[in-house]
């Protein structure tokens, strides 16, 4: 489904960024026994040590700085409903931000869905397709390099293809609507051309700069839908010793598909691929 190619855009505007364990978000479920992992195929992450390790493991100590996010900026949003309980209740993905090797480092040899986690799948091919999912880059660039590669994407996104960068094929205009900068928020609009038809919505993002090694944004979907239902997304940038940095994404994605949804299913672990693959290129690029 070509439509689902627009979904790679969504990850490389954010982390310039699957496996399938069926979690269920709460949609389905009692909240309160949320979240369970039920046993069953997992096409893309095979190696439950690093799964565990890395996506599915609550941190000893949880950063203060992501608490407050989540409880002044997350919790109570419905547009983050399905992300909240993955990262704010059980701190999922923190263990991971100062271990290198939960991280794809851009070698080919290195398989990538070692680092791509998808935590729920829809399955009813009668519903839009739509999932959750999570992967991490580690890249040898200051935090300071990446965010500033992910700013400009944001805020003047002629000069970021000036300079060279990589986006989503079909991209035509992802314009900076408030001009303004990212840590005050960026309300734009994203426009794609995907074979016959558009994609696209109108989103804000805003970064969060928590402490001088560790940094984190939200982006959302609000508006101006085409094909695009529901798009939500956190990241967070974590500078290590070294002074290299990992980049880790979460996002909840759902599209229009009726009629298409297997393929849909197909496209999505391509899709992380992109996203990492792009990424991983942005922030090394001399």
């Amino acid at each position: 489904m070509r439509t689902l190619f627009i979904l790679s855009t969504f990850s490389i505007m954010a982390t310039f960024l699957a496996c399938d364990p069926h979690v269920d978000t709460g949609r389905n479920a009692d909240p309160g026994a949320w979240p369970t992992y039920p046993s069953g195929d997992d096409q893309a992450t095979n190696n439950m040590g690093m799964r565990g390790t890395c996506f599915l493991t609550s941190p000893e100590n949880f950063p203060d700085e992501i608490k407050k996010i989540c409880d002044s900026e997350l919790r109570g949003s419905a547009e983050f409903s399905d992300l909240v309980p993955i990262l704010c209740d059980s701190g999922y993905l923190l263990n991971a931000i100062d271990k290198p090797e939960c991280g794809w480092d851009g070698q080919v040899s290195n398989s990538k869905t070692r680092h791509i986690h998808r935590y729920f799948t829809q399955k009813d091919k009668t519903q839009d397709y739509e999932d959750v999912t999570s992967s991490i880059i580690h890249t040898p660039v200051t935090m300071e390099t990446y965010t500033n590669m992910v700013r400009m994407a944001f805020e003047n996104f002629d000069e970021f293809l000036r300079r060279g960068y990589q986006w989503a094929s079909g991209t035509r205009e992802n314009r900076n609507l408030s001009g303004t900068k990212w840590e005050d928020g960026v309300s734009y609009r994203f426009r794609a051309d995907k074979d016959v038809y558009e994609v696209g919505y109108e989103g804000r993002i805003r970064y969060y700069q928590l402490t001088p090694t560790l940094g984190m944004h939200i982006n959302r979907a609000t508006g101006d839908f085409e094909r695009i239902k529901k798009f939500a997304q956190i990241v967070i940038y974590s500078e290590l010793s070294d002074r290299t940095t990992m980049t880790i994404r979460l996002e909840n994605r759902q599209i229009q598909s009726s009629g298409l949804f297997d393929l849909a299913k197909k496209s999505a672990l391509e899709l992380d691929f992109e996203a990492m693959e792009k990424g991983y290129a942005n922030a090394t690029k001399k």
